[in-house]
């Protein structure tokens, strides 16, 4: 971290998302954080069940999920507690189980929030979007592993035009990891890619959108097309903030190529061309 950011960061505070995070005592995932980020504090509740199902107000929201968890959010309070079965480490509770919470929170306090990641470029943040199992996370890991810094994977959450540090790890389906030296996370379900530390925030330079198809070819798009783009990715429980229509000014690139990890290389190399018109 630079010295000016070092000024900005109180002593021992940590957090993700834009957000502050008491309530953490081990976790390698979180990164010192400005003094500005919202505080919210992270508790853990086995001896309660999750709501029967999600609900939203102003500020109170209950979030229920099929993998019986859940996890209750409190605007006035700036709280959030995990509902789960049993007790779970600092770096599960981290990730995954906060960016949908962190989601949310991102939404009350008017920032842009995004099922995406980021990597940085020459001093500049570059969102990377795409639906489920469409290799945003496979991608970023490429882009790390090659030397370029990974912000943020899972949740990409913007304010003012500026985009905010995640968790400092990528998590790997096991069919996407070469790299057998990889810790196994999450019931075995995933592969950990470690990440380095990094500066809470960048400002974001431009947004990559990720789609499967029979070659590699990477589009600008034209401003009538961009919010519809941005949208797609912003769930719609979250709420499209006025946020998106700003976001709509930078660039915006579709990213189409195949699904053969061969051309992996050739994708990124691509991304980090795009990053610097």
């Amino acid at each position: 971290m630079t010295n000016a950011k070092i000024a900005q960061t109180l002593n021992n505070a940590q957090g993700a998302y834009g957000l502050r995070l008491d309530g953490l005592s081990t976790s390698l995932l979180v990164s010192p954080v400005p003094a500005s980020w919202t505080r919210v504090t992270l508790t853990q509740d086995p001896d309660t069940s999750p709501a029967e199902r999600s609900t939203y107000s102003d500020d109170a929201i209950d979030l229920s999920y099929e993998s019986g968890w859940g996890v209750s959010l409190r605007r006035k309070t700036g709280t959030m507690t995990f509902q789960v079965r049993r007790r779970v480490p600092d770096d599960e509770l981290v990730h995954p189980l906060l960016a949908p919470a962190a989601m949310h929170f991102a939404a009350w306090l008017g920032h842009a929030a995004f099922h995406g990641g980021a990597f940085v470029r020459d001093g500049r943040a570059f969102g990377v979007l795409a639906e489920r199992s469409h290799g945003k996370s496979t991608t970023l890991a490429r882009l790390a592993v090659s030397g370029i810094p990974v912000l943020v994977d899972d949740a990409l959450v913007v304010d003012n035009g500026t985009a905010l540090a995640g968790p400092r790890c990528i998590d790997l389906r096991p069919e996407a990891v070469s790299d057998d030296s990889l810790e196994s996370v999450r019931g075995d379900g995933r592969r950990r890619l470690r990440l380095p530390p990094i500066e809470p925030s960048y400002p974001l330079g431009g947004v990559f959108v990720l789609r499967w198809d029979h070659r590699l070819s990477i589009d600008s798009l034209a401003p009538s097309e961009r919010l519809i783009a941005l949208a797609r990715h912003c769930r719609p429980e979250v709420g499209r903030t006025p946020a998106l229509l700003e976001l709509s000014r930078l660039p915006v690139w579709r990213v189409q190529r195949p699904r053969d990890p061969a051309c992996l290389d050739d994708v990124c190399d691509r991304l980090l061309e795009a990053a610097l018109t």
